[in-house]
């Protein structure tokens, strides 16, 4: 059995993503890379990389924006600082959305389950932008988690991913690559994209290496 194959069939363990405070968060968010902890990660590149997602997007305080997999909201905290507007948190553990109420504090962030994402489109939700980053990786079924966010954005809505070129899924049998293609699957689904540069700082120099940044347009 080849390792792709063998990845396809371990058990999906979403339960890394479980924590209890905010400074666990934070290391699996962002592990050590180039020398640098979690925490000095943090305060590093969070407000350059937020203020690439805001040139991307250009949201303004009407704005109803989508954080498809907010942890305990590192970008939604600074985007809701600078522009007001609102925010959608979603991700798929429980702790990080709690903790993210905490961490953001803001009137115009909540959060929620994948399955309350989708009982809210069903419903007629709408939003201007959606942005994942380093999410899509992680995702059991990718292809409907890029269903839902197209289904969620206006026509002409934007979609920034900043995402690892491979496929890094959490299961029973450790980080595996079950060789899906993430960006061939956003180009099946959206109607157009542009390539963009992260700015220096952003990420590590380890991470640019393996990862790619796009907006995409419904």
């Amino acid at each position: 059995m080849n390792p792709q194959e063998s990845a396809r069939q371990a058990k999906y363990k979403p339960d890394v993503f479980d924590v209890k405070t905010i400074a666990e968060a934070k290391a699996i968010i962002l592990t050590p890379e180039d020398g640098f902890s979690p925490e000095q990660r943090w305060q590093k590149e969070t407000p350059i990389l937020s203020e690439d997602v805001s040139k991307a997007l250009n949201p303004t305080a009407n704005s109803l924006i989508i954080d498809y997999g907010c942890g305990i909201g590192r970008v939604a905290r600074e985007l809701l600082i600078k522009h007001d507007g609102a925010i959608i948190g979603v991700d798929i553990s429980k702790s990080m959305r709690a903790l993210a109420h905490q961490y953001v504090e803001h009137p115009g962030f909540g959060s929620m389950g994948r399955n309350s994402l989708l009982e809210m489109v069903k419903h007629g939700l709408k939003a201007d932008h959606a942005y994942a980053i380093w999410v899509l990786q992680h995702c059991a079924a990718p292809e409907d988690d890029i269903n839902l966010i197209w289904n969620a954005l206006k026509p002409g809505g934007t979609f920034m991913v900043v995402n690892v070129k491979h496929r890094v899924v959490p299961t029973n049998k450790g980080w595996s690559n079950d060789g899906k293609n993430i960006t061939a699957l956003l180009e099946e689904r959206f109607e157009s994209f542009e390539e963009l540069d992260i700015s220096q700082g952003a990420i590590t120099e380890i991470a640019r290496k393996v990862a790619e940044c796009r907006i995409y347009k419904k």
